[in-house]
């Protein structure tokens, strides 16, 4: 009778950062390297995508400047926008 053997990976994968001044942690448990890459690659795009307060990643994100924009509405209309450093508003078009 032949002895067999087997062998059993698992990696763990951690990320830890800010999101919109919210410590987050997340931590993954994968099958393979290969795996944890690719959550560690998602965890990070998800870091880096700003939350809106309908909390939908993405939405209404000024593409200019990279900032979550606020919703306005007036007379029926409903447009984004965002105040600037130097108090003036952009709705996220170039002039």
């Amino acid at each position: 009778m032949t002895e067999q053997k087997s062998v059993s990976l698992e990696t763990f994968t951690s990320i830890e950062g800010t999101k919109e001044g919210v410590k987050v942690y997340f931590s993954y448990t994968a099958p393979s390297v290969a795996l944890a890459y690719q959550a560690a690659t998602y965890l990070c795009d998800l870091l880096d995508k700003p939350i809106t307060p309908n909390g939908k990643n993405g939405d209404h994100v000024c593409p200019i400047h990279g900032v979550e924009m606020t919703r306005h509405e007036k007379e029926g209309g409903v447009w984004y926008s965002h105040k600037l450093e130097d108090g003036s508003w952009c709705r996220g078009k170039a002039k």
